[in-house]
């Protein structure tokens, strides 16, 4: 199965966007990407309407999430392939965690039917290809504290506080 990578300029830098045939794959938080971006745009895949079309909806939604809009990725299709079903349970009941709220991992171990899987959430955050749509951002530790972040704790604190969960 191919899948198609592109770019996603937004306010706060360029994410790379990897769709396959079932959805979204992965999403790559802007770093210093511009030898790796002029690659990509060089590497023109065939076009595929299916994906074109996700990646159109994708890049204006974060677009308008890094603006600050209050913003839902429930139209995009996410490709959890490779997950197991305890991750692909907890990744989807993660996307239905609302714009500027957080939960626990206790929490949202609880809110997938896995009550006292908190570490094993815990791992499952840390191992969600895609970030921001899917907020793992959002889950934080049962005394407030913001914890780690695959993406990085200052990625993890600028989404919070795009979201006004931090000052």
């Amino acid at each position: 199965m191919k899948t198609s990578r592109y770019l996603a300029k937004t306010a706060l830098g360029v994410f790379e966007i990897s769709i396959g045939d079932r959805g979204v794959e992965r999403l790559s938080f802007p770093r210093h990407q511009t030898k790796r971006a002029h690659k990509i745009k060089q590497k023109t895949v065939k076009k595929n309407k299916k994906r074109d079309r996700i990646f159109r909806i994708c890049q204006a939604l974060l677009r308008r999430y890094c603006r600050g809009e209050k913003v839902r990725f429930n139209r995009v299709p996410f490709d959890f392939s490779g997950r197991s079903s305890f991750q692909i349970k907890i990744l989807t009941q993660l996307s239905k965690v609302p714009y500027g709220q957080t939960v626990s991992y206790h929490q949202l171990s609880r809110m997938s039917g896995c009550p006292g899987a908190d570490r094993a959430v815990g791992n499952a955050m840390g191992g969600n290809p895609i970030p921001v749509m899917v907020p793992c951002h959002r889950v934080v530790r049962k005394n407030g504290a913001i914890g780690k972040y695959s993406g990085g704790v200052s990625w993890k604190k600028r989404l919070l506080a795009l979201e006004g969960r931090l000052d």
